[in-house]
């Protein structure tokens, strides 16, 4: 083994010839870290020995401004979970959401060092959670959001001057893409709805039939009481929501459009309603999709159901939000005010429900391509023939 000379304070530069890689070089060196504490860091493996001089010079650098990492690596799942236990400002629902979000999909798929983590391994990261959560029907919208959100948060943390557990933060002005945004969710088809409703039975059947026929959101549907119902109208009224705050779900009396707002019910759902009221027997429940305890049904029970119903129905890929879909565009495509959908749907304005909810089929477009057509003056049109192949000659307009 050849040992290169090195000044005092340099550290040492060793080259080694190995059986795969044929000649490489290792560095040792001292360095301070955030404290002042000296303790040794060392690579190996550079192929070049100009290689091994640039690290060793950038680690030096590093360490004269005060960046060296203090102490030993730590895993992205381990940094996430000492920044939640050292945040006393995390309460309740960020807490819970944040440490699911490193249980269920930081530890499983991104369990490795910090200084191994860089923009484009995080983004990989985020598209295979979107994939994973595209499986179990879901858009993964919000599971990516949280990620992202608690490893930034992490590593922000540990590299501040108080804490000085990492050197640097590696996604620090990175732009990463949350692709979850970019999937396109479609309304679903007439065959498909019959597909789903003739292969549900009980509340699963009717909470489907719920989002089809008012276009509410899950939250709103799962908060739903029959106090809120009006028989005699036959209205309902959305002011309520389901969401995850103070530790576990509860009902808050808020919607996402901020106002509580009233709507009919179809003469068929009000009837079905009113049946399933009945069919307890007693003095009603509060929640029309009630659990255990006088609890509303969570959102993983409602999906639990939505997967056994798709799985019946021949569908796949599909998330629950896709029903308000369709019902958005179904309205819209029956020629209903764009200003209608928007109140009923509890959009702040007609611009939100437009560019959610309306888009354009190609059949729309002919439509309109022929009526405009149809009002234009109808000349005799001419075509030349004898025009040679892979020649296009323009007709002529008589008249």
């Amino acid at each position: 083994m050849e040992r290169k000379k090195a000044r005092n304070g340099d550290g040492s530069i060793t080259s080694r010839q190995t059986a795969t890689k044929g000649l490489v070089w290792d560095v040792q060196l001292t360095v301070k870290d955030r404290r002042g504490l000296a303790h040794r860091t060392s690579k190996r493996g550079f192929k070049t020995e100009k290689a091994a001089i640039m690290w060793r010079d950038a680690q030096k650098q590093r360490s004269r401004a005060g960046q060296m990492v203090k102490g030993p690596s730590l895993t992205v799942p381990g940094l996430c979970d000492r920044y939640i236990d050292s945040s006393p400002h995390l309460r309740g629902s960020s807490e819970k959401v944040y440490r699911s979000a490193v249980n269920k999909h930081i530890r499983p798929r991104l369990d490795i060092r910090v200084d191994n983590l860089t923009p484009n391994v995080m983004q990989e990261f985020l598209d295979e959670t979107v994939r994973v959560m595209g499986e179990r029907g879901r858009s993964g919208s919000g599971t990516v959001k949280r990620c992202l959100a608690v490893v930034r948060a992490a590593l922000s943390w540990a590299s501040s001057a108080d804490q000085g557990l990492i050197g640097h933060n590696p996604l620090a002005g990175s732009r990463i893409r949350d692709r979850s945004k970019q999937v396109h969710r479609s309304s679903l088809t007439a065959l498909e709805v019959d597909s789903l409703l003739s292969g549900s039975t009980g509340r699963s059947a009717l909470a489907w039939r719920l989002f089809l026929e008012t276009g509410m959101r899950k939250g709103e549907v799962l908060a739903l009481s029959f106090s809120d119902i009006d028989w005699g109208d036959g209205t309902v009224r959305i002011g309520a929501t389901l969401t995850a705050e103070g530790g576990g779900w509860r009902v808050v009396e808020r919607v996402k459009s901020g106002t509580a707002h009233i709507m009919p019910l179809s003469d068929r759902l009000t009837a079905l309603l009113r049946a399933e009221l009945n069919d307890d027997g007693i003095s009603p429940r509060t929640y029309v999709f009630q659990g255990a305890h006088g609890r509303p049904v969570t959102p993983s029970s409602l999906e639990r159901w939505w997967a056994r119903d798709c799985k019946a129905a021949g569908l796949s890929g599909r998330v629950i939000h896709e029903l308000r879909h369709t019902w958005a565009t179904r309205a819209l495509e029956a020629g209903v005010q764009p200003s209608v959908v928007a109140k009923i749907m509890g959009h702040a304005n007609v611009a939100t429900t437009l560019r959610h909810y309306r888009h354009v089929s190609m059949d729309e477009m002919r439509l309109a391509v022929n009526l405009v057509s149809s009002k234009l003056p109808q000349g005799p049109v001419v075509v030349t023939a004898n025009v040679t192949a892979g020649e296009s000659q323009a007709p002529e307009s008589r008249g």
